[in-house]
């Protein structure tokens, strides 16, 4: 029996560890159309910065957006996204 919980708390210990040195993950959605945000591109990966999501937003604008219509973007911080649409993300960003 103390083995067990042994390896329970080591288990645990070594999640919790892993968790927090893991660090923040950031998928881009674009929005072409900001009347139409049913209509999204997402980033095909994550970024470890919303400077990188933003970044990769701003070529989003470049490729899709040549005559400077309205759009809108997020950057979704640690999101879910295995359950489809609606994803949930801990915070969305601008």
């Amino acid at each position: 029996m103390k083995d067990l919980i042994t390896l329970i708390l080591i288990v645990l210990v070594g999640w919790a560890g892993f968790s927090l040195l893991k660090g923040d993950e950031y998928v881009g959605f674009y929005y072409p159309d900001a009347s139409n945000l049913s209509n999204d591109i997402q980033s095909s990966y994550t970024f470890d910065s919303i400077e990188a999501c933003r970044s990769w937003v701003g070529e989003q604008v470049s490729k899709h957006n040549p005559t400077d219509s309205d759009y809108d973007y997020e950057c979704g911080k640690n999101c879910d996204l295995s359950q489809g649409k609606p994803y949930i993300c801990e915070e969305t960003l601008e």
